[in-house]
């Protein structure tokens, strides 16, 4: 992961949703902005990422991402995960 302080917000690089929920939290508990994505910006990612890729940031586009459902052994075959996806679902909505 990648961060850098700027002028106006706070600008990060990196690979795992994981990583950028924790610091979406973490902005905006200590109050420091995301900073916007520039036109010039996307251009610049776009030339650097895999054809198909979007160079922006799902946190703006209000796009949802679980990567991981996790239920503990003996807890399983229950519908438990099935819940998680479907609260999920309804939250996002």
């Amino acid at each position: 992961m990648t961060l850098i302080a700027g002028g106006t917000g706070l600008a990060t690089v990196h690979d795992c949703g994981f990583e950028r929920a924790h610091v979406a939290d973490l902005a905006a508990a200590v109050g420091v902005p995301f900073a916007p994505l520039t036109a010039e910006t996307r251009q610049r990612l776009a030339a650097v990422l895999d054809p198909g890729l979007d160079p922006g940031n799902p946190l703006d586009d209000g796009v949802w991402s679980v990567t991981c459902l996790v239920v503990r052994k003996g807890y399983r075959r229950r519908g438990i995960t099935y819940a998680l996806a479907a609260a999920t679902v309804r939250q996002a909505w």
